[in-house]
Order: structure tokens, then sequence, then C-alpha cells
């Protein structure tokens, strides 16, 4: 079976570095799909998931924003940050899930409304990654 390369970095260092079947991920778009020999593109990556198969096993990751580039049959994903299913706090998902609510329950606007709307992104995320 054909495969790519994929890395996934964060500002702590590497968090996978190995061949896969396919990758999936989050642009600003929407959700997009890598398979081998893929065209040439860069992409601004939204709060998601991370998904990529090896031999035919897939495996999620919860992800901040970054950027992704794909080039030369190798994807590079540039996140703020990348969590393997195994490595949630479901407790502490859900906690984040319950305060951020809470703040966007009373601010309806501003700086406090958007950190707010992301950290519930995040959580959601998380969640839905961990199968919650």
């Amino acid at each position: 079976m054909a495969t790519l390369q994929l890395d996934i970095v964060t500002p702590t260092g590497s968090v996978v570095s190995r061949e896969v079947e396919r990758v999936q991920a989050c642009s600003v778009e929407g959700y997009f799909e890598i398979l081998p020999r893929h065209t040439e593109f860069l992409s601004a990556l939204a709060i998601g998931q991370i998904r990529y198969s090896v031999s035919g096993k897939e495996r999620k990751l919860a992800a901040g924003m970054g950027i992704a580039e794909i080039a030369d049959n190798k994807v590079t994903l540039l996140v703020e940050s990348a969590e393997p299913r195994s490595e949630i706090d479901i407790e502490r998902a859900k906690e984040s899930k319950k305060r951020a609510e809470k703040r966007i329950s009373e601010s309806k606007e501003g700086m406090e409304f958007d950190r707010a709307a992301l950290s519930l992104q995040r959580a959601i995320i998380r969640l839905k990654v961990a199968g919650r």
C-alpha cells in the first residue's frame, strides 16, 4: 500500500513522525483528506481533529490552530497543540467546557467572548477525540 510521511510538530516538539496511509485535518474552511502523491498546497488549520491511518488502523488527535504544508509526498502540520486520545484528561475537558459555556453566556462580545469561544472549541474537540 502506498504511504506518505506525516510530521506533526508543536512548539514543544515532534508529536508524530511516521509513514501513514492517509491524513485528515481541519482547515479554516473545513476538513480535508490527504492521500499519497497528493498535489502540493498550504492551508491554515483550525481547532479540530487530526486523523491518520497506519496499517488500516485510524489514530486521532485533538489539535489547535496551525499550518499544513503538503509537498513531495510529505504532510507537515505545525500546530499549537496536538493531544492523542490516550493523553486527554476527560474530566478536565468537561470542566473546561462548562467554564467556557459560562463565560460565553456572561459576555456577549469582545476579547473575553472570543477567548471563551476558542476554549469551548478546544474542549469539544478533546471530548470528541476521547469518544465522549
